[in-house]
């Protein structure tokens, strides 16, 4: 009786205490490197930033993009065992497939972004052609007559060919000051030489202008028309 009344009083007094153990939300996280596809399919494709089959991480260099996943998709169709069940009926088994598309992207290749060029390397350290300065900038319009200083040490501004000026805000569009013609390739009136440098010839005498000009025959003239007037 008494091994009772301890057994009683021992379970009376006895606190439990219950731990209660919170699990997951059965929701599916992508593996590194994998995501979902436009269409919804879960975890099929390559995320930006990996490519090939098993969707790799790229390895660029500076001033490149990788040719990944998120940009150049080739899909390739796969079935898969999406879901399967096996249920009896007239005692066969029957097996449910569902097809999903595999999308998977790019080749890990890095090529430069705009404005940045190999030269010869793989590095994209280098300033394509039209474009200028530390971070490889486009070059403005020069236009048909005028050149960018392009390059990383270039300043993007236009050079000019022989003859030509630029006329806000367009580059390179006008004849400088002493030339003329369509072509901006002959010298004004009282201009000379391959420069069309300004003559500067004394009074009572003519310039020798013109392209093929030379200042130094005024002095000619001025004899022969001196002598002429006798």
């Amino acid at each position: 009786m008494l091994f009772f009344n301890f057994l009683n009083n021992f379970f009376e007094k006895k606190v439990y205490t219950s731990i209660i153990i919170i699990g997951g939300d059965g929701s599916c996280a992508c593996n590194l490197g994998w995501t979902n596809s436009d269409t919804g399919e879960l975890c099929n494709s390559c995320a930006s930033g990996y490519y090939g089959e098993s969707c790799e991480k790229c390895s660029c260099p500076p001033n490149s993009h990788c040719n990944d996943g998120s940009s150049n998709f080739f899909p390739f169709f796969f079935f898969f065992f999406f879901f399967s069940f096996s249920f009896s009926f007239r005692n066969t088994s029957f097996l449910l497939f569902k097809k999903i598309n595999l999308v998977i992207g790019g080749d890990g290749t890095c090529p430069c972004n705009t404005g940045w060029t190999n030269s010869g390397k793989t590095d994209c350290n280098t300033c394509d052609t039209g474009y200028y300065g530390v971070n490889c900038k486009a070059c403005p319009v020069c236009g048909s007559h005028g050149t960018c200083n392009e390059g990383k040490e270039g300043d993007g501004n236009c050079t000019c060919s022989l003859g030509w000026m630029s006329s806000y805000p367009e580059n390179c569009n006008v004849c400088a000051p002493g030339w003329t013609g369509t072509s901006c390739n002959s010298c004004l009136p009282g201009y000379y030489g391959s420069s069309c440098t300004p003559c500067s010839c004394p009074t009572n005498s003519h310039c020798n202008d013109g392209v093929e000009g030379d200042t130094g025959n005024f002095s000619k003239y001025f004899f022969l028309k001196v002598a002429s007037s006798k």
